[in-house]
């Protein structure tokens, strides 16, 4: 299994599209087994809200840590 780990602070404008092109290259390349994990970095609440509406499939794992902790923590709690 491939996983990709985002960390995420109120990105709420980019995450949509950059989650389309994680699963449009996998996708093309032929990979079925794989994993999107998205680490929410302290976001505002309504960030968090747009978070959890776009991650609704199988795919996508959404990690919440209580605040923010850089995106070096966020890449290590995603891991």
């Amino acid at each position: 299994m491939i996983s990709v780990v985002i960390p995420y602070f109120n990105e709420a404008l980019c995450i949509e599209p950059l989650l389309r092109r994680i699963h449009q290259t996998f996708q093309k390349i032929g990979i079925e087994d794989y994993e999107v994990v998205i680490v929410d970095n302290g976001s505002f609440p309504e960030q968090h809200q747009t978070l959890r509406r776009l991650c609704t499939g199988a795919k996508e794992r959404i990690i919440v840590l209580s605040r923010n902790f850089g995106y070096q923590g966020a890449l290590w709690a995603g891991l």
